[in-house]
């Protein structure tokens, strides 16, 4: 059972970044799915901000699978915002 869900905030944390939240390489986005593969791991599909401006999506076309481990949760913007873009997501205007 994974811990992140539809809609939850996080940031992508790369294995060599350790606990460096500042890193150029970590990434803010937000969770679309979560899906259980063969080996029993979860895959986290996510959306992240281009550059973590929160108002530019860097991933429009398709959500990115990330590992579990990898991903933190933190809040970068209004939960109203997620909720926005996700029904758009659903939509399929986004």
């Amino acid at each position: 059972m994974s811990d992140f869900k539809r809609g939850d905030q996080i940031l992508y944390m790369p294995d060599h970044v350790s606990e460096n939240h500042n890193h150029p390489d970590v990434q803010a986005g937000f969770v679309t799915s979560a899906k259980v593969v063969s080996d029993g791991s979860t895959t986290i599909f996510c959306r992240f901000w281009r550059n973590r401006n929160c108002e530019n999506l860097r991933t429009r076309a398709n959500s990115e699978g990330c590992d579990e481990r990898n991903l933190i949760h933190y809040i970068s913007v209004k939960q109203q915002h997620i909720n926005y873009l996700l029904n758009l997501i659903e939509e399929g205007k986004l």
